[in-house]
C-alpha cells in the first residue's frame, strides 16, 4: 500500500517539476554571461597557479635530490656546459 501511495504522490508530483521556466531577460542573460566569463577566468588563472605552484614544488625537489646524491649544496643543471662538451666529461644524465 505505501508503495502504491508513493508512486500516486510522485506522480502527481511530477508535473510541477516539468514546467518550463520562463526565458530570460536580455540583462539577466548578460548576467549570466558576465558570470561564465568571470568563472571561466578565474578557473584559467588558478590553474596557472597550480601549475607555478607544482613547478616549484618539483624544482625543490630535484635541487635536495641532487645536491644529496653528489654532495653538492648548490643546484646544477643536467645539462652539459660546451667546456664539459669539449672535454669530454661523463656526466649523469636522466
Amino acid at each position: 500500500m505505501k508503495k502504491i501511495s508513493l508512486l500516486l504522490v510522485t506522480l502527481l508530483t511530477s508535473g510541477f517539476v516539468m514546467a518550463k521556466l520562463p526565458t530570460p531577460t536580455p540583462e539577466q542573460a548578460a548576467a549570466a554571461d558576465l558570470a561564465k566569463a568571470k568563472t571561466a577566468h578565474g578557473d584559467k588563472v588558478g590553474a596557472y597557479k597550480l601549475c607555478l605552484a607544482q613547478n616549484e614544488v618539483a624544482n625543490k625537489y630535484k635541487k635536495s635530490r641532487y645536491s644529496s646524491a653528489w654532495g653538492m649544496h648548490q643546484s646544477r643543471s643536467l645539462c652539459p656546459t660546451s667546456d664539459e662538451l669539449i672535454i669530454g666529461k661523463e656526466l649523469i644524465c636522466s
